[in-house]
């Protein structure tokens, strides 16, 4: 489910022009790992004369996942016939989560782009671009689950993963 805006038009005379663009999205996602993002795009494009133009936009998305650490898998001898039947265990619903409640991904992405062009003649003309971008990746998950069927078979054993990533471009 989801809803989207945009809307364009003259901000200051004919030389200035704006453009926004806005989403929000949601899902439940399979087996409820289901997300939410948000999105803003504002531009301007500006004719500071005939032979120079400015254009600049930033891209905003701020995401929320829940994530799936899936279904445990037994601990069993190496040498089993079939590995991969061997390692299921039988009669767990699929609706069934494993997650820790702290299991989560959030994200936030700001692209900042500016362009300025010159035009010499309709053939010839210079364009300079910059570009900064501003990203937050923060997740923590269970991703390794586990049940020891001989020694603990009624608890599930969880490897966790911890990242966060703070970039700067």
């Amino acid at each position: 489910a989801g809803i989207e805006f945009g809307a364009t038009g003259p901000a200051r005379g004919d030389g200035l022009l704006y453009r926004i663009d806005t989403a929000y999205m949601h899902s439940d996602g399979f087996r409820g790992a289901g997300y939410d993002r948000f999105n803003a795009t504002p531009s301007l494009f500006w004719r500071i004369r005939p032979s120079d133009i400015l254009n600049i936009h930033v891209t905003s998305n701020i995401d929320r996942y829940d994530l799936d650490a899936g279904i445990p898998l037994l601990n069993t001898v190496a040498n089993a016939s079939n590995p991969f039947k061997a390692n299921i265990i039988p009669d767990i619903p699929l609706s069934r989560r494993f997650n820790t409640p702290g299991n989560f991904e959030k994200t936030r992405d700001v692209i900042n782009q500016a362009f300025y062009e010159h035009f010499f003649s309709d053939n010839v003309r210079i364009r300079e671009a910059f570009q900064y971008r501003y990203l937050d990746d923060h997740y923590f998950q269970s991703e390794g689950l586990f049940v020891d069927p001989i020694n603990n078979p009624t608890e599930v054993q969880r490897s966790n993963f911890y990242f966060f990533d703070h970039d700067r471009q």
